[in-house]
């Protein structure tokens, strides 16, 4: 759906059709979440199938039934996500979709992944942050964007967030996702 709304939404800008490329926006990111549950669905049901079809190795086995909860978990938020890349990328505002994804790297995949190697959650920690990384952007976006109204005033705000981050005390955050959306409104 990604290079679909690339072209279509850079055409409805091209032709001055604001209204039609936020429609079409909409449509995609609907159509991104049904692939994604349709995803999620057909990966739950093969979890115990699709690994063995990949290795007959136990211990990779196991390793994939850990990850797998965090895997199919996270469909329906990538599929929104993707479509939504594609979207960003349509209406030219890669500067906004590089700030997102470096402020949900920065605030949530890094630090999730440092947790798990530093207590020892294996694999499936690290799916975790990368869950979390998939489910954080849409909603660091959809608060700047409610709040302002722009996607263009919603990067800037995305990019003091992450600036406050780099200079905040982190051990008086007492809930590291909550910080970013705190600071987004």
């Amino acid at each position: 759906f990604a290079i679909a709304a690339q072209s279509l939404v850079g055409a409805a800008l091209g032709g001055s059709d604001a209204a039609a490329a936020r429609r079409l926006a909409w449509q995609v990111g609907r159509w991104g979440l049904w692939a994604g549950i349709a995803f999620a669905a057909l990966f739950a049901a093969g979890w115990f199938w699709i690994p063995q079809a990949f290795t007959s190795s136990a211990a990779v086995q196991h390793q994939a039934h850990v990850l797998w909860p965090w895997f199919v978990a996270m469909l329906p938020a990538a599929g929104v996500v993707f479509a939504l890349d594609g979207v960003l990328i349509g209406a030219g505002d890669v500067g906004f979709l590089r700030t997102l994804t470096i402020v949900a790297a920065v605030l949530f995949f890094a630090p999730l992944n440092v947790l798990a190697l530093v207590w020892h959650w294996g694999i499936g920690g690290v799916w975790a942050g990368l869950t979390a990384f998939i489910a954080v952007r849409p909603r660091l976006f959809g608060i700047a964007y409610r709040v302002l109204g722009s996607a263009n005033d919603a990067e800037d705000v995305l990019q003091e967030a992450w600036l406050r981050w780099q200079g905040y005390d982190r051990s008086s955050v007492q809930d590291s996702a909550a910080f970013p959306a705190t600071t987004t409104t």
